[in-house]
């Protein structure tokens, strides 16, 4: 998903080095409703990608940020098709 918000911000203005979802989602017009459940998404990206101690990570937590995921990926893929 950052990928996707990075190639739309990289189509309307400077890329953004961040791992920031909501910032990378602020940057290219991200509707409100979606920018909000992207600061929950930044939280379990860092935490997954970068385990300096384990944090447990629930099935219908995982679903839930899955589901959020696709929705900002819809978001983006209807920008730039």
């Amino acid at each position: 998903m950052k990928e996707a918000l990075r190639g739309l911000i990289e189509t309307k203005s400077k890329l953004q080095k961040t791992h920031d979802l909501y910032e990378l989602g602020a940057g290219i017009g991200l509707p409100e409703e979606l920018l909000g459940r992207c600061e929950g998404l930044t939280l379990a990206y860092i935490e997954t990608r970068y385990p300096d101690q384990y944090v447990k990570y629930e099935r219908e937590d995982a679903e839930r940020d899955f589901a959020i995921a696709e929705e900002v990926l819809k978001w983006v893929s209807e920008r730039i098709s």
